[in-house]
């Protein structure tokens, strides 16, 4: 293989998110070169062309993100669902329904307020991601 196609050969594995030690090897082996003339080449084409591979890589980052922030916005919605109808009766009785209430029976049910804190942040870290991903290309 010659150069050109050696480059391109990294720049599809590396959108592939294959490893690094991979793809050196792959390059070692159809390039015929040594190991450290690979890594300079690898770092170079993930150096020179990281748009690309960016570019490459968004559709696994979207779908990650799109899966995680789905996810997360479940957790949180079975939380609040859940919630509610405990706490229906009260409300429907007309009782005092307070802040205090709604921690308490959180804080009592300690998996419940767990499972919509991991909700939260999996929303957050999704958005975060889409963001990134989007900005990267």
């Amino acid at each position: 293989m010659d150069r050109q196609q050696l480059t391109d050969h990294v720049v599809q594995r590396l959108g592939e998110l294959a490893g690094r030690n991979d793809i050196v090897r792959e390059v070692c082996e159809k390039g015929q070169l040594h190991w450290a003339d690979s890594e300079a080449l690898v770092d170079e084409v993930l150096a020179s062309q990281s748009q690309t591979i960016a570019r490459r890589r968004y559709p696994i980052f979207l779908a990650i993100s799109v899966v995680t922030l789905a996810a997360g916005f479940l957790l949180v919605v079975s939380t609040a669902v859940w919630l509610f109808e405990f706490l229906r009766p009260a409300m429907e009785e007309g009782g005092p329904l307070s802040l205090t209430m709604v921690f308490f029976v959180l804080s009592a049910n300690g998996p419940l307020l767990e499972q919509a804190l991991i909700g939260a942040a999996m929303m957050i870290g999704a958005s975060v991601g889409l963001y990134w991903a989007a900005a990267s290309t």
